[in-house]
């Protein structure tokens, strides 16, 4: 996308659409302008658009993942279906 692309047009050279919904200035850190596809790498890990923290994000993920395997799966009503 335009909107997205590094250049003369892109977002971080104030074109595309609706630049101000997805230019984050400051993100993750002071200093640091990134656009929605930008990836940051700093001592806190990897951010996408500079907005999430994908390490964060999979330390909160596992913890979830592991409570859920705990839950046993529906009971099979014996058509296929569970109840």
């Amino acid at each position: 996308m335009i909107e997205h692309s590094h250049g003369n047009d892109g977002y971080l050279a104030g074109g595309g659409n609706h630049p101000d919904r997805f230019v984050r200035d400051g993100a993750p850190k002071p200093g640091i302008t990134a656009d929605a596809t930008s990836t940051i790498f700093d001592e806190n890990g990897h951010w996408l658009g500079g907005r999430l923290c994908g390490e964060r994000v999979f330390e909160e993920v596992s913890d979830i993942y592991e409570e859920a395997k705990k839950i046993p799966p529906p009971a099979d009503d014996g058509c296929g279906e569970a109840d």
